[in-house]
């Protein structure tokens, strides 16, 4: 049983990443940019909070993400962590504060408040960032 929650924290992710394809790109019920990240509307819009990350443009963008996530939990696994949702935890972790990052960026240093960002990249790359300081 502690094997399916392991493999669990790997598979919502990707599902949510692919679930979110599939309704963009094939259903059409919404624009990316309608789910994007927006500085200009990150504020009014909170939504935009969490779909950012699971929103990708087109199906390499979206391969190449869930192949990040098929690193990181081959990183995760075979550093034997106790916790089985570390993955999880990194996810719900790292979604704010790489968006009030950005919102800093973008509001007081760049002034730009039409920048776009989607994808589920910068939560692998702060999973390797971990991986890297915890090894």
């Amino acid at each position: 049983m502690k094997k399916i929650y392991k493999e669990a924290q790997f598979l919502i992710p990707a599902f949510l990443c692919i679930i979110s394809f599939v309704i963009i790109n094939f259903k059409r019920l919404f624009l990316v940019s309608d789910l994007s990240y927006w500085s200009g509307f990150i504020i009014e819009q909170p939504y935009r909070i969490l779909s950012y990350s699971f929103v990708h443009a087109d199906f390499n963008h979206l391969l190449s993400n869930l192949f990040g996530i098929i690193l990181v939990r081959y990183c995760l696994i075979n550093l034997n962590f106790k916790n089985i949702f570390l993955f999880l935890y990194l996810i719900i972790f790292l979604i704010p504060i790489q968006t009030i990052y950005l919102l800093i960026i973008d509001k007081f240093l760049f002034y730009n408040p039409n920048h776009l960002l989607i994808g589920f990249s910068g939560i692998i790359f702060g999973s390797f960032s971990f991986i890297l300081l915890s090894s």
